[in-house]
């Protein structure tokens, strides 16, 4: 029992690290395939409770990403090349792990970690309203830019 117990201690900080890595991926340059495996990694590895995950073949990445294993392979290797994948032989398999430090990838970034934090408190204040602004301690108000209707030239909200 205690296997079991030690788990559940550590699923909140994995979950955390899964979260912060999903949302690092997203703020990078990288192709839907590229996505499409790390996603899982990151959900097979840190939504198990642990750093790496132990995968015998590519057919199981197969299954779950819909990818050929010819594609899967140099996916993989572009992964490992951009430094946001850690791959090693081990018995029965190869270990995966997604690099959590962004600053260690090699790709280029869409936008900085600040603009996603702007961007994300703005979204709760505009939804939560009041209750929003409580949670959210520095906010600078937005202007959006919402396309004009071309037939009445009314913005369209």
């Amino acid at each position: 029992m205690n296997g079991g117990n030690a788990l559940r201690e550590s699923e909140p900080d994995y979950r955390a690290r899964a979260r912060a890595v999903r949302e690092d991926l997203l703020r990078f340059d990288l192709s839907k395939q590229h996505l499409k495996v790390l996603f899982w990694i990151v959900e097979l590895s840190y939504g198990w409770g642990l750093e790496s995950v132990r995968i015998p073949k590519l057919g199981v990445l197969k299954e779950l990403t819909g990818m050929s294993v010819a594609n899967l392979s140099t996916t993989i290797k572009e992964l490992h090349a951009m430094r946001l994948l850690l791959a090693s032989r081990a018995e029965g398999g190869v270990d995966y792990k997604v690099q959590p430090d962004c600053d260690k990838w090699h790709c280029r970034p869409l936008t900085t970690p600040s603009m996603v934090q702007h961007a994300k408190d703005w979204l709760k204040v505009y939804n939560l309203g009041d209750s929003g602004a409580k949670v959210v301690e520095a906010f600078v108000p937005v202007e959006l830019d919402y396309p004009t209707n071309q037939t009445t030239g009314t913005t369209e909200e």
